[in-house]
């Protein structure tokens, strides 16, 4: 499952994370040295010290320094500069009492225009009419770009960096165990105005992201138009799946099916021609022809037929995401590349340690156990598209048409989910009154793509649950995937909810939002009502986790070197990118899998869509599974309701700090290999 953030990444994080986005830079600026020489620091700096006494030297300093770094030839003089630092800074007992009003100001300002966000964008990601062109036209007006433009004119972005500073991530890490909220708060304020950058960089990313999500999110195959090298027709009418989510979901479900081999050789086939792009374009969102795989033909009323011929969008879009984010490297000096800015600024934990944690999955002995016991249920050698196996769910699931009937019984539309929000809350634990607040401030919609959960940032604002519902109606699958937005529509909601400053709410990042979406998706059962204590469960979703966050590690390497090749090769073209997409995802394959599969040259890691999305979302996804385990090792011994309250509650410190915090260890995938270990002795596959 993925939430897919949509057109919201690293880069574009204005929306969700005080919208840190401004005017061009002058050339000059940029290109001749700052404009505040040393010399004007330095004499403005003594001129502070000389007003305010040396007990506050050490914040001058650091303030003085951090507003030069930014300051403009636009934003005046060095006589202006002198004289605004000497007007505008606070002394440490001014500063902590107006941290709450600022706190208050920005909180009002996220607020809004995520609302703005949220209704401006709707048409396109809520499936409750037709899309007019005319929408693509206004989603990529935004309003936003410009606030900080504005927030440094006005000089009040240079008030923050003069009054509050910003650390670097070894700081953080080494003395944020020692903070204060306060003090993270002030640390959070300041990092609104880290960066200057252009409001047309802003735009242009926004176009990228907004065209890549437009295409991603109606990018279906007509399954029941896919034929088999013999002519059959393998899947029911009016079946049709996404790219890459519904096809992959399919490959999991159909292990419990007696047929189901051919159709997941088929699936993993398509996927495969979805990775090399070789999908003819009338194929794609077409019930007219029907199309063979294997050997890529397109039929009409039966006969062979040649049908336009498929391109490279998926690549042409990931270029352009790249273009994008080249455009705004340029304001990140000390970060000059999307990743520096994911590991550093976003994740906030070194990328050299992050990858570790996913060299020790996929390495882990437990993985070979584990793939030994799958191919000893299925009965057969592992295929490629067996990193999805899905049969570790509990035992005391229902047949497939069982489950469905239930789930549509219950929650069959989207009325019926919004209603009975509350009984599925409460049958995971939560008071039954505390189930009916938390439901009130989330609303279900029908998504057009996968889903996705969109944070409220007020108070008194909902969260957005987006599900995709088939014309059929929710079935268990959805209902599975909707679980999964509604533990992060939960989260969004307790971290509202948290007294205290509005820039500390949260968690650390999306690795943790994930987490908790999977925490709530692995008690489905639960929340029909169907659950029990059978000791297998535990050990069936102890190896479910880990051969996920084996695959996840694998998309997620495949991701990071995807993005080294991208920089590397700054003017690839859309082939070029494709080509070296499929190499990098074999070379993967071949260190990490085929050893453990039993086959070379799988492009199968490739299939993610938002594999170069600048939020690096798969990568913060196979982290969620480390921190999914490690939390609920922390649940088991209180439940999920007290102990998920106390764990929103610490609020937006780094990743590391935040886990000690709530399980007592930092982020480690050690705690998964270990119980997988013994979950293997106890399914007597050592």
């Amino acid at each position: 499952m993925t939430s897919h953030r949509s057109i919201i990444p690293c880069i574009l994080a204005a929306v969700i994370l005080f919208l840190t986005f401004s005017a061009p830079l002058p050339v000059s600026a940029r290109e001749e040295g700052p404009v505040i020489s040393q010399g004007t620091i330095d004499s403005t700096v003594a001129a502070l010290i000389k007003d305010r006494g040396e007990k506050e030297a050490q914040r001058i300093r650091k303030g003085v320094q951090q507003v030069a770094n930014k300051w403009l030839e636009e934003d005046g003089s060095s006589e202006i500069f002198t004289r605004f630092c000497r007007d505008q800074f606070m002394s440490e007992k001014d500063a902590s009492e107006y941290l709450k009003r600022a706190d208050n100001d920005f909180e009002c300002l996220n607020g809004l225009f995520q609302e703005m966000y949220l209704h401006i964008n709707e048409p396109l990601q809520v499936d409750n009419g037709p899309i007019m062109p005319v929408d693509y036209l206004f989603s990529t007006v935004a309003p936003w770009a410009h606030i900080t433009d504005d927030l440094f004119q006005s000089k009040v972005a240079f008030a923050m960096l003069l009054n509050y500073p910003i650390c670097t991530l070894e700081e953080k890490i080494t003395l944020g165990e020692k903070w204060t909220k306060e003090e993270w708060a002030r640390e959070r304020l300041a990092e609104m105005f880290n960066f200057h950058i252009s409001a047309q960089a802003f735009q242009q990313a926004t176009m990228a992201y907004t065209e890549a999500d437009g295409f991603f999110n109606s990018f279906y195959i007509m399954m029941n138009n896919i034929v088999t090298a013999d002519g059959k027709h393998p899947f029911p009418e009016g079946h049709r799946l996404s790219a890459h989510w519904g096809l992959r979901d399919s490959i999991r479900d159909l292990y419990q099916q007696k047929d189901g081999l051919k159709k997941q050789e088929l699936l993993a086939k398509v996927l495969e021609c979805y990775n090399s792009s070789e999908i003819p374009k009338g194929v794609i969102n077409c019930s007219e022809v029907d199309w063979e795989p294997f050997h890529n033909k397109v039929f009409a009323g039966g006969r062979e037929t040649s049908p336009a011929k498929s391109d490279l969008a998926r690549y042409v879009y990931y270029k352009k995401i790249f273009e994008a984010t080249r455009a705004v490297d340029q304001y990140f000096p000390e970060h000059p590349t999307i990743l520096s800015r994911a590991f550093s600024l976003d994740l906030e934990i070194p990328e050299k340690d992050v990858e570790a944690q996913f060299i020790a999955v996929l390495t882990s002995p437990a993985v070979k156990k584990t793939a030994k016991l799958i191919s000893k249920r299925i009965g057969r050698p592992l295929k490629p598209f067996d990193i999805w196996y899905g049969g570790f769910h509990s035992p005391n699931a229902l047949p497939d048409d069982k489950m469905n009937e239930i789930v549509a019984k219950h929650f069959g539309n989207v009325d019926a989910m919004n209603k009975n929000l509350p009984e599925i809350l409460t049958r995971l634990g939560f008071p039954a009154e505390r189930a009916r607040a938390i439901s009130s401030k989330i609303v279900v919609e029908p998504s057009r793509g996968a889903g996705e959960a969109v944070a409220a940032s007020l108070p008194k604002a909902r969260a957005h649950m987006r599900i995709h519902i088939d014309k059929k109606g929710l079935n268990y699958k959805d209902y599975r995937r909707a679980l999964y937005l509604l533990g992060q529509c939960v989260m969004q909601v307790m971290a509202n909810e948290s007294k205290g400053y509005s820039v500390m709410r949260g968690v650390p990042d999306q690795a943790f939002t994930e987490a908790f979406a999977l925490v709530f998706i692995t008690r489905d059962l639960k929340g029909l009502g169907l659950d029990t204590k059978d000791p297998s469960t535990k050990s069936s979703e102890i190896l479910n986790a880990l051969w996920s966050s084996y695959e996840r590690s694998g998309a997620s390497l495949v991701a990071l070197k995807l993005w080294r090749w991208m920089y590397a090769h700054p003017k690839a073209s859309s082939e070029e990118i494709r080509n070296a997409t499929l190499a990098i995802s074999k070379e993967v394959w071949n260190a990490y899998f085929a050893p453990v599969i039993g086959e070379k040259d799988s492009t199968l890691l490739a299939v993610y869509s938002n594999l170069i999305t600048a939020d690096l979302y798969v990568l913060q996804h196979s982290l969620g599974r480390i921190i999914q385990f490690q939390i609920e090792q922390k649940i088991g011994e209180k439940g999920l309701a007290s102990e998920m309250e106390r764990m929103i509650a610490i609020g937006k410190v780094t990743p590391d700090l935040w886990m000690k915090s709530a399980v007592g260890a930092p982020i480690s995938a050690n705690a998964l290999l270990k119980a997988s270990e013994q979950a293997l002795k106890e399914m007597g596959a050592e």
